[in-house]
């Protein structure tokens, strides 16, 4: 059903393809014109619909500046977030923000840089330009990350870093030739040539094929995730082997998520999916804590943790965890090198 329905949608995949190369072409003819906000830019983004590791890699890179003596501003979108101002997420010195104003991603970049890092700002706002511009007048940041924007081509940018889900890219191949809604692309592969950096995101697998995006002649590192631990809401640490456990994630592909769980010694009782940036409410927890055992272990991904610390009584009556990862980028020395030049250059 659901190939025949992407058959179906193949018209406006075209329609959306030729709105989205038009407007490539005006900005390369500079009909459509990028504005300098006056800081050197990143821009952290990707080239198909979620689930390619954006947020975590923008945390990574926001901790390789802050080691290096760099105040950056991460700006956000806020997806899916209730507020249509400029909101504050973080400070420099505390979390002054909601997931209701600023959206599940940038509090969950928030509370994971908090723990360890000050001198660091996240802005959210609908006109990134104006939030770029916000941060600059009341936060001063030396450098600004652009969260989710190699499609948003308003502001000038210094590098494009493009991260692509190389395990769903290799095992939905036919789906990455084509663009949304009947494929995966938010435009054509081809446009990967107007990247700088491409980050091959191999998540929990540490053996997939990377030859395709070689041809586009950039600077291509991989990525793979391992698991630190996890953790409840007061940051204890807990050992799940042997325990029942319950997997439950609002996430673009929770596949990686469940798979890797399911390597240690527990036993999975179920796994819920929810879709992507999905919004907790109590009837959520109701149904998957239903007819649960007391000593039934829940766990959830970092993201998902952020949403649903305000149910005080589910974290009460069970253990719930969420599995904390780690990014291991091949060449990192390499890496931190280009984003040091990147960091010294002067705003265009």
């Amino acid at each position: 059903m659901i190939y025949l329905l992407r058959i179906l949608l193949l018209p406006l995949s075209f329609v959306f393809f030729i709105i989205v190369s038009l407007r490539n072409y005006f900005y390369r003819i500079n009909l459509l014109k990028s504005h300098s906000v006056g800081r050197p830019v990143i821009s952290i983004g990707n080239i198909s619909t979620g689930g390619t590791g954006k947020s975590p890699f923008t945390v990574y890179l926001a901790e390789i500046l802050i080691n290096k003596g760099l105040k950056p501003a991460i700006i956000s979108r806020g997806y899916k977030r209730e507020s249509g101002n400029i909101e504050t997420a973080f400070d420099g010195e505390k979390i002054t923000g909601t997931i209701e104003k600023c959206g599940d991603e940038p509090m969950m970049m928030a509370c994971i840089l908090a723990s360890d890092y000050k001198n660091f700002f996240i802005i959210t706002g609908n006109n990134r330009i104006k939030a770029a511009e916000f941060a600059i007048k009341y936060y001063n940041p030396d450098i600004l990350i652009l969260d989710d924007a190699f499609q948003h081509r308003k502001i000038k940018r210094n590098s494009d870093i493009v991260l692509i889900d190389n395990e769903h890219f290799n095992n939905n191949r036919y789906l990455n030739f084509l663009t949304i809604p009947s494929g995966n692309l938010r435009e054509c592969l081809y446009n990967l040539k107007r990247a700088d950096v491409l980050i091959l995101n191999n998540k929990f697998n540490n053996s997939v094929n990377s030859d395709y995006f070689s041809k586009f002649e950039k600077d291509i590192f991989e990525l793979n995730y391992s698991v630190k631990g996890f953790f409840d809401k007061n940051n204890n640490e807990f050992n799940i082997d042997n325990s029942d456990v319950i997997l439950f994630a609002g996430i673009a592909h929770p596949e990686s998520f469940f798979r890797k769980v399911k390597t240690y010694r527990c036993n999975i009782k179920n796994a819920y999916s929810f879709r992507d940036h999905h919004k907790y409410r109590q009837s959520d927890i109701d149904f998957i804590a239903k007819k649960v055992a007391k000593d039934t272990v829940f766990i959830t991904t970092e993201k998902d943790f952020v949403k649903i610390r305000e149910f005080k009584e589910f974290h009460e009556y069970f253990r719930v965890l969420f599995m904390k990862i780690e990014l291991n980028l091949k060449d990192e020395k390499k890496f931190i090198g280009l984003i040091g030049k990147i960091s010294t250059e002067e705003d265009l």
